[in-house]
């Protein structure tokens, strides 16, 4: 098991977030194909589709944004995330609920049975069996 560092830093402009590991590291030939679709690296044994980044990297590009990877094999990998605080041609931030809007908190319930649960909004607790 390795480490993850995650930093969060705004300037009232941007956001920044960069992810960070101190695992094997990103092969030089692999770092320009990282965030295509289906790319899983030539010589990786990990799983996965190969979309994740290509998913972060078409939301993140969608609201005005960029990312980017930087790796050297054995030292690990940043990958780093930069969005406007409000996104090109939004008039108006989110600035708290309407008064209109009616929350009710979220219960977690977990099943005896089988170890699994439902999440509801409504205060009721149910099992995943039918009946």
């Amino acid at each position: 098991g390795g480490t993850i560092h995650v930093d969060l830093e705004g300037d009232g402009t941007w956001v920044t977030l960069q992810v960070a590991d101190d695992g094997p590291g990103i092969a030089p030939e692999n770092l320009p194909h990282v965030f295509e679709r289906f790319f899983r690296g030539r010589g990786v044994r990990a799983g996965g589709s190969g979309i994740g980044l290509a998913v972060v990297a078409g939301l993140v590009e969608a609201h005005g944004g960029a990312v980017a990877v930087a790796s050297r094999p054995g030292e690990g990998a940043t990958f780093t995330v930069r969005l406007p605080q409000v996104a090109p041609g939004v008039r108006r931030i989110f600035a708290g609920p309407s008064p209109d809007l009616r929350c009710r908190p979220i219960q977690s319930t977990t099943s005896a049975n089988t170890g699994t649960g439902e999440h509801r909004d409504d205060g009721s607790d149910r099992s995943n069996s039918r009946g």
